[in-house]
Parts: structure tokens; sequence; C-alpha cells
């Protein structure tokens, strides 16, 4: 495991996106499975903690980048990371998950279409935006997370009490 300064982090997204992702970035898989990143951190952490003789930091700061670049998903620099088009509006709920926020705001926050944005919104967080939110304003840190606790209080999940009290 490596511990990495935010601010590194930051400077190294603006980079890597150009400037169009902004300084934000969060890595929302606790999990990768690419082989080829996998490959990179292992060179990374051999180059970082000084098993590999890199006197000038060359070989780590490429293999930073490499690394970040493959977990911001950007396969040329023209492309936007999904993970961090998305990042702006996640903040809009973060920020107040009471706030009335539309499918609309949320995609034009993050530049895309209501359709894209829904996907890509569900497909990093594991969550529709509006499940999103019910988690965020019950105290849950997702979906999951409120499933398990409901099952273990009562014994059957939300939706099957959901119907049987319906």
């Amino acid at each position: 495991m490596l511990y990495l300064d935010p601010a590194i982090v930051a400077e190294l997204t603006i980079d890597i996106t150009e400037g169009r992702g902004g300084a934000t970035c969060e890595f929302t898989q606790p999990k990768v499975s690419d082989k080829r990143i996998a490959s990179q951190f292992s060179q990374l952490s051999r180059a970082m903690t000084g098993s590999v003789v890199d006197k000038h930091g060359l070989e780590a700061d490429e293999t930073l980048l490499l690394v970040l670049g493959g977990l911001l998903h950007l396969g040329s620099s023209k492309q936007h990371s999904i993970p961090l088009v998305i990042a702006a509006a996640r903040a809009l709920i973060d920020d107040d998950p009471m706030a009335i926020l539309t499918l609309t705001a949320l995609a034009n926050e993050a530049g895309l279409s209501r359709y894209q944005f829904l996907r890509s919104f569900a497909r990093v967080t594991g969550l529709t935006p509006h499940a999103y939110k019910v988690a965020a304003l019950s105290g849950f840190s997702d979906q999951s997370h409120m499933t398990r606790l409901f099952v273990r209080s009562f014994g059957v999940t939300p939706g099957t009490y959901a119907k049987a009290i319906g």
C-alpha cells in the first residue's frame, strides 16, 4: 500500500486530464483487477520504496502517472474520465443531500446527457443518484450497507418489507 500526498495526486490529475478534470479525483473501486495497472503498481511500489535504484525519480514519476491515468480510466489525453466527470455532480449530492436536485441538473454539472450521466453514476458508485441520496440521507455509505442492516434488524429485505405493508 502506498500513501500519496493528496496535493501531488491533484497536481498529477490536472496534468493527466490537461486541466479538464480539475484537481479532484476519487478512486471509487477498492479492488483493481486490471493486470496492467497491477503490474505498474508493483513497479511503482518498488520505485518509491527504494527496492529499485532510481537516482533521479524518473521511473517513479512515470509509473505514478501511468498508474493514476489507468485508475482514472483514461485511454488517451483527449478522453474524459467518467469518475472525474461525475465528481462535481456527486459533490452536489454530498454537500447537501436534502437539496432538490434533478437528473438534468446533475447531468449538466457533469457535462453529460441524462442517460450517460445515469449510467456513469451507477457504474462508478453502484447506485443511481436517487439511491445514493437516500443512502446518504439515511446515514449509510451505500444501499447495500442499508440493506444489510435492515435485514439484520427485521429479517427481510427493504423491498420485501415494503411489499408486505404496501
